[in-house]
């Protein structure tokens, strides 16, 4: 739900997906789990990453939605690891993804929201 620091809510996630990080110009793939999504931003947990991900680290987030295969840019807002986890807030860069992408992405995210309000969970 919207608050001091998010101007959109949050929906829980539970759904693979892949994550590239760019640190210090190259580029890292790991298998994640989306744990919330929102109109602009992505949580994700990773199993442990062998090196710390600074924040503004660019990232590549691949994942698959309504039959659509889709590759999102953004930058790491936050990274916390523990429990040999790495959990990390990406802020979706939606004007660098194709205009299909950011279509669906809006279509999906935005339905998503307003089936939650009428299902009162936000």
């Amino acid at each position: 739900m919207p608050n001091a620091i998010r101007k959109y809510p949050r929906l829980p996630a539970n759904a693979p997906a892949e994550v590239d990080i760019i640190v210090r110009n190259r580029k890292h793939t790991f298998k994640a789990v989306m744990s919330a999504v929102s109109c602009e931003g992505i949580g994700l947990s990773l199993a442990a990453v062998p090196f710390p991900v600074p924040r503004s680290s660019t990232v590549s987030v691949r994942f698959l939605l309504a039959g659509e295969h889709m590759n999102l840019p953004g930058r790491v807002a936050w990274s916390k690891s523990s429990d040999g986890r790495l959990d990390m807030g990406v802020h979706l860069r939606l004007e660098m993804a194709g205009s299909g992408q950011r279509q669906t992405y809006a279509r999906w995210i935005v339905g998503a929201i307003n089936d939650a309000r009428r299902a009162n969970q936000l």
